[in-house]
């Protein structure tokens, strides 16, 4: 039986693992539909993002083993969907431009949907007065809003 969450702290846990969840995912499906960005500004961005993925991965591990709760859990079922339907337009599109500009639609909705849980976790986090933790989930929300604005920009290059 599912346990709900009744504290703010519970909230915080299950907003972590879902983060984790989605920077793993974000780091093992991305690198696979990376591969079919015609662009060569645009895949670097997101091989970078790969990186950075991890690394905020690696923050939110830090944050589960400073209180010691366990980063397994939730599964972050919006960007798992998001990257399949990423995946699913490298079927249905052919390469070059028009893919580049689907991919980087479904890129963005999934930085943008990061984005917002690393917001909710961000005033959990303030709210408990977990202070390391507010500051490595705002770096991490911070990289985010530069992935998307840097994302936008080549949007509107490759579409022109």
């Amino acid at each position: 039986m599912t346990q709900f969450a009744t504290t703010s702290l519970a909230l915080f846990v299950l907003a972590v693992q879902d983060l984790h969840d989605g920077e793993c995912v974000w780091a093992d499906r991305v690198r696979g539909i990376a591969d079919r960005i015609a662009h060569d500004r645009f895949a670097a961005v997101m091989q970078s993002e790969i990186g950075q993925g991890r690394e905020r991965a690696g923050r939110l591990q830090a944050i589960a083993t400073s209180l010691r709760i366990d980063i397994a859990g939730a599964e972050n079922i919006w960007l798992r969907a998001i990257l399949e339907d990423a995946h699913r337009d490298t079927t249905m599109i052919e390469q070059g431009p028009l893919l580049d500009i689907a991919l980087i639609g479904a890129f963005r909705k999934g930085v943008q949907a990061e984005r917002v849980s690393y917001e909710t976790a961000i005033a959990l986090a303030h709210s408990l007065g977990l202070n390391d933790a507010e500051k490595a989930l705002t770096q991490s929300r911070n990289e985010l809003a530069g992935t998307d604005e840097t994302l936008a920009a080549l949007l509107r290059e490759i579409a022109a």
